[in-house]
Formats: structure tokens, C-alpha cells, sequence
């Protein structure tokens, strides 16, 4: 009865299909070890042409550690399946990455897990998550002020790389496996560690869940149902959420106009996915950093708000950016131009600063045929100047003259006037004689050095931006 239950959940969702090759996680507990008994019966059933079981020691338990290992490997044995032990610190691992020994263990699990499977030419790696884990999860995530994609559970597929991990026992809750063992007279273990409450999640297994089943003996399963539902109501917002993502998203980051034009909902749902993408991970992002970002949509420029993984969001003019807190985007050093290597027609000099790649070629004013008008390109009278040519960034007091009447305007003003963005200011490239802007790439070009009457020879200033 229970494989045949897990028989057809694997073919409603195709999360097994015929040809498949699967790397199963096997710590050698109830949980585990059903699923490897499970896989290993309906084997020739589901078309499985091959089964390798992993088993992780985090060398955390001392003994203990070492006899699960050799339990695991007993067990593989005996359904005859390729059987792979790969041992590390995690505490110490977990010092290096950064991580909780939790974070640090499940990221090395998988780790391994898709090395063995790529090393075996398995494309499934099945892990034996239970419907107690998927109610657990879900009122763990609840505590703690998830939202609509925590109470979704645990999926019973994800991607991760090329491979597809699997869930097949997720709708099999932990009483129906340990009667699977129990009647086929399969041995388990238990890990000591899943008894002590001191851990959040074992409170939930050991106290709270049972304490829900005494007021209904479907709590499980009906927590379970709520996680599905939330999931197809995630899924749906998901979709819609990414659809309206487009029209307010663009290059200059999200257009806080058409932003405030949509419903709550999207409102919330867009800037979480912000956030998490700019973090790079999803755990402790809250609604309170949603709503701390809500707080400045209608700010003036320059407001900002810090959230967690050193994520900032900040408004520039009429966009709001969502990012990491680097400064250092690109270069701020001063670079000379060497015009002792610019003396003959056609002598030029390449530079890399930053995000940017320049040209500077000598030619003189009877060979040129062409003044290009552009954003790209200059052209300077040569004999203008002064001192020494360089690319730096903007220093205080920078300002360029703007007209043959000798008007001026500050640097400031000509990042304010083209809406340049604040980070960006500090770091936009400016070629200039010294303490004198000749040009505000891309911007503004000073019309003290523009060639004249008397011009004899020039430099062509050319830039383009890195890919």
C-alpha cells in the first residue's frame, strides 16, 4: 500500500521518469532508509536504470558519526546499490564559508550529491523529505514572519545546476514510513541530535506539531494541504508579479512612477524580489525591509535604506535601485596621458579605466575630414593644452566653461543637470589639463579647447563603455 502510494505521487508530478539514474541521500535514517527501499522495489517498475546512495559525515557527532556510516553502507549493500561516503569538519567549514553549521552541512550535502551524480551519469538526486518535515517547515517559516512563498513547504521538485532534485516521499507522513520499515522488517537509526529541543526545529517536531495533532489528528496533513495551496497561489502571483516586472523595470533600475501605479500586492512582491536578488539568498528577508523600503518611494534623491547581506535601495531622481553597498564600481585613480607619445599623424594611446576604454590619437587639422558630433568622440586643439593631460574623477571645486563667453558651471551641476546618479558621480571618468576639465565624458565638453581659425594640430579623444 505505501509503494504503491509513492508509486503514483512519483508518476502524477513525473518527478521519475523512465531512464532515469538517481543518487539518493542516505544518512541511514527511518526516513532515508525508506526511500532507498522504496526506489530500490519500484525499480524495474519505474524504469530506473541505476541507484547510488550518498551518505554525508559532518564529523560532528564523534562515534556516532562513524557508526551511521557504517549502517548506511550495511544498508546500501543489502538493496545492492553503489554506495559513496564523503567525510568533512562542518563546524570548521562552516567558519570558513561563513555560514551556520546548519547552512554549511546542507550546502555541502548537495555539493556532493551532484558531484557523485555527475561523476555516475545519474540526472535525479532523490532526498527523502517527509510531509512532517513540509508542516514543520511551515510553521517554522510562519514564526518567524515568512510570507506567502514560506508557507508554500517544500517543493517536490527543484533544479539545481543540470540536475533535478526529487521529493518522492513528500506527501508520506513520518508514521506511515516508520510502518513501511516496520512491516518489512528494515532496520534504521536515529540520529541523537533529532531528540534534543534545544534546536528550533525539533520544539516544532517534538512539542508543537504533536500538541496540533492532540486538537486534530489531521493537523499534518491539513498544514500539508495549506502549503499546496500556497503554492499554486504563489505560483500564480509569481507569474503575474513577473509579467507587470517588466513594464516598471528598466535599465535605469525601477521606474518608482509606475511602481506606485500597481496594487500592493505587486508593490511588495517586486521589491522582495529585489532585494533577494541583490542579497543573492532569501533567509532573513522580511516584510519589515519590504516595508523600509515602502518608506522612501517617495523620497527626495539621495534617500536610502540598509538591509541585510550589505543590500542598499536608494532613490535616484525617479527610479528606485535595489543593490549591493559597493562604492568601488570602477576606477578612481588618476591616469597621465604621456603626450611626448603623441608627435606624428596617427600616434595613439590606449587606456582602460574602469568601465570605460579610451582613445587619444594625435593627427593634425588638414587631415581631418570628418568633426565628428557625438557623445563619443572630442576633438581638442592641441596647442590649448596647458599642462598635464589626464583621466581622474571629479575633485571639488571641478568646473568647465561652457561657452565661447567664458561661462562656467561646476562639475555638480552637470551630473545634477543630466540626472546622473549620486554612486556614479564619484566615479565618472573626466579628461582634463590638470585642474582644468576639458570633458565630462559622455556629458559635457569644454569650450575653452575646441580647435578654431588657428588650430594646427588635434587630438581625437574617443571612449567607449566595457560590454
Amino acid at each position: 500500500m505505501f509503494e504503491q502510494k509513492i508509486f503514483q505521487f512519483i508518476k502524477a508530478h513525473n518527478i521519475i521518469q523512465s531512464g532515469d539514474s538517481v543518487v539518493v541521500g542516505l544518512s541511514g535514517g527511518a526516513d532515508s532508509v525508506s526511500l532507498i527501499a522504496v526506489l530500490s522495489s519500484l525499480k524495474k517498475k519505474l524504469g530506473i536504470e541505476k541507484i547510488v546512495a550518498v551518505h554525508i559525515n559532518h564529523m560532528i557527532r564523534g562515534e556516532e558519526a562513524y557508526r551511521d556510516e557504517v549502517f548506511a553502507k550495511k544498508i546500501s549493500s543489502e538493496f545492492g546499490v553503489d554506495f559513496f561516503c564523503y567525510r568533512n569538519d562542518i563546524p570548521k567549514l562552516a567558519v570558513e564559508r561563513g555560514m551556520t553549521v546548519e547552512e554549511a552541512g546542507r550546502s555541502y550535502r548537495y555539493e556532493c550529491f551532484v558531484k557523485t551524480a555527475k561523476e555516475n551519469g545519474c540526472n535525479k538526486i532523490a532526498v527523502a523529505h517527509n510531509a512532517n518535515d513540509v508542516a514543520e517547515t511551515v510553521l517554522f517559516n510562519l514564526v518567524r514572519g515568512s510570507g506567502i512563498k514560506g508557507l508554500s513547504g517544500i517543493p517536490c521538485m527543484r533544479q539545481l545546476e543540470e540536475m533535478t532534485i526529487v521529493r518522492p516521499l513528500i506527501e508520506a507522513t513520518r508514521a506511515e514510513i516508520e510502518k513501511y520499515l516496520s512491516d518489512n522488517k528494515t532496520e534504521f537509526i536515529n540520529d541523537s541530535t533529532n531528540f534534543a529541543v534545544d534546536y528550533d526545529r525539533n520544539r516544532i517536531r517534538h512539542i508543537i506539531l504533536p500538541e496540533l495533532t492532540k486538537l486534530n489528528q489531521m493537523a499534518t496533513k491539513h498544514i500539508c494541504d495549506l502549503a499546496n495551496e500556497a503554492g499554486e497561489y504563489y505560483d500564480f502571483i509569481y507569474n503575474e508579479k513577473n509579467r507587470v516586472k517588466e513594464n516598471v523595470t528598466d535599465s535605469s533600475g525601477i521606474d518608482i512612477k509606475k511602481l506606485l501605479c500597481l496594487d500592493d500586492l505587486m508593490i511588495n512582491g517586486i521589491i522582495y524580489d529585489a532585494i533577494v536578488n541583490a542579497a543573492g539568498k532569501m533567509k532573513d528577508i522580511s516584510r519589515a525591509h519590504v516595508k523600509s523600503v515602502r518608506n522612501i518611494l517617495e523620497a527626495d534623491t539621495g534617500a536610502m535604506v540598509n538591509l541585510p547581506y550589505d543590500v542598499i535601495a536608494r532613490i535616484n531622481y525617479e527610479h528606485l535601485f535595489i543593490e549591493k553597498n559597493n562604492t568601488d564600481k570602477t576606477c578612481k585613480e588618476q591616469i597621465i596621458i604621456d603626450l611626448d607619445n603623441l608627435k606624428r599623424a596617427g600616434d595613439m594611446i590606449k587606456i582602460d579605466y574602469g568601465n570605460f576604454n579610451f582613445e587619444i590619437v594625435f593627427d593634425t587639422v588638414d587631415s581631418l575630414t570628418d568633426i565628428p558630433k557625438n557623445n563619443y568622440t572630442k576633438i581638442v586643439d592641441y596647442d590649448k593644452i596647458k599642462d598635464t593631460l589626464c583621466i581622474r574623477t571629479v575633485t571639488d571645486g571641478d568646473y568647465i566653461t561652457i561657452n565661447s563667453q567664458g561661462n562656467t558651471k561646476k562639475i555638480s551641476r552637470v551630473f545634477i543637470d543630466n540626472k546622473i546618479d549620486r554612486n556614479d558621480r564619484e566615479i565618472w571618468p573626466l579628461i582634463a589639463d590638470d585642474n582644468q576639465v576639458i570633458w565630462v565624458v559622455g556629458l559635457r565638453y569644454n569650450d575653452a579647447y575646441r580647435i578654431d581659425d588657428r588650430t594646427k594640430k588635434v587630438l581625437i579623444l574617443k571612449y567607449s563603455t566595457k560590454e
